[in-house]
């Protein structure tokens, strides 16, 4: 969508469909209206869909930026957190195993934030804002999504005339990840611990 600001994007039912090699996944953001001082619409979640099995064990890295700085928006600060975090890595376990170690289930999700050191199961519906930080297909959690999908619910909405890009990077997981705060771990070793 070159040129064109994600924030008129926002619930019009507009998907992205992003492209890297032999894989593609499509992204959806959706906004949710306040009626208050006024009422604004702010973006509230992303879907990313379509997720190939060779993306099995990847982790995908989300940020959200407007249209004059260089470093993303704030997505949110969590309890603990020193600072807000601006961006949040995504595991897609969904059947992934090293070894001798178990198999991860189908559509299963882990999310972390790297400031706060939190981790939330797609299946943990207590994670903020009373909600699921991740909702997928595992084990029919929500009934709303389709296999290989899932939905990241932003811990504080970003008001949605600040939207102007979404990023989606994707790595293999590592040690260096440091996940749930612990030096040398990462999302697959904090699974099966």
């Amino acid at each position: 969508m070159k040129g064109q600001p994600l924030r008129h994007l926002l619930n019009s039912g507009t998907t992205i469909s992003i492209k890297s090699g032999d894989v593609s996944v499509i992204v959806t953001p959706s906004s949710s209206f306040t009626n208050s001082d006024g009422g604004a619409f702010a973006m509230s979640s992303i879907t990313v869909s379509d997720i190939l099995d060779t993306c099995n064990g990847k982790v995908f890295t989300i940020k959200v930026y407007d249209n004059s700085n260089n470093e993303p928006l704030s997505i949110g600060t969590l309890p603990g957190a020193g600072a807000a975090d601006n961006s949040v890595m995504i595991w897609w376990g969904n059947g992934y195993f090293e070894g001798e170690n178990p198999i991860v289930g189908a559509n299963e999700a882990l999310v972390s934030f790297p400031n706060s050191g939190d981790v939330y199961w797609n299946d943990d519906g207590n994670s903020y804002n009373n909600g699921y930080a991740i909702e997928t297909a595992y084990d029919g959690v929500s009934g709303l999504f389709d296999p290989g999908a899932f939905k990241f619910n932003l811990p504080t909405p970003i008001d949605a005339t600040q939207v102007y890009k979404i990023t989606l990077e994707t790595q293999d997981d590592s040690s260096a990840l440091n996940i749930g705060g612990v030096s040398g771990q990462g999302f697959y070793a904090y699974y099966i611990d």
